[in-house]
Order: structure tokens, then sequence, then C-alpha cells
């Protein structure tokens, strides 16, 4: 069985840091949310995502295919506690778990 993402919405939560709502119907008004980290892979080959960036507000996220591989990868513009600009590159990968075949994302590149 694969579990796929479909991330509705990526949001700072001031208190729960980087947060995501996922759809879990049809309707809009029904909405699962989890802390992005839970999406995040931490293999040797993945970046640390630094706990201090928060996304920046507003038009902080791009799904695009960067990698070939048809799974869209994830883009995300940055902020750190001195308000310098980051960029954040997190590449879908498939990875086998106990219930499944499930997407994570990859931290492959970070820059300001």
């Amino acid at each position: 069985m694969i579990h796929t993402i479909r991330f509705d919405l990526i949001y700072q939560s001031e208190s729960d840091g980087i947060q995501v709502a996922i759809g879990t119907s049809s309707s809009t008004s029904n909405y699962v949310f989890k802390p992005f980290s839970d999406f995040l892979l931490t293999d040797a080959d993945c970046m640390s995502l630094n706990s201090s960036y928060t996304i920046s507000i507003p038009n902080s996220n791009a799904f695009i295919d960067l990698d070939g591989d048809c799974m869209p990868d994830l883009f995300l513009t940055m902020t750190d506690s001195t308000n310098t600009s980051y960029y954040s590159v997190f590449v879908q990968r498939l990875v086998t778990s106990e219930s499944g075949i499930e997407h994570k994302y990859c931290l492959t590149s970070t820059q300001d």
C-alpha cells in the first residue's frame, strides 16, 4: 500500500513550528493537522532542518518536480531570528515503513 501526501496547507504555528493541514475527505472542513517534521527523512543523505527557521509570509512555498521523478518536491522560503531569508529544497522520496510505502521529504539544500 502506498500512502500519498496531499498537503492542503503549510503554515507557521507560533507555538508548534511548521505545521501541515491534510485533507481527510472531499470536504474542505475535514483536516488533520500534523507537524511538518512527521514528513521529513532523517537519514544520512538528508540535512537537518534548523528548528529556529520560520516560513516566510506570504508566498512561502511551491510544489515542483525538481529532480525529474514525477513526484512533487517542496521549495520553501524561510527566515531566521535575524530576519535573513533562506530557501530550502525538500526532495520527495518513497520509503518503506511498517504501514507500507510512504512519501517523505529529504532536505537537500538550504541557501541564503
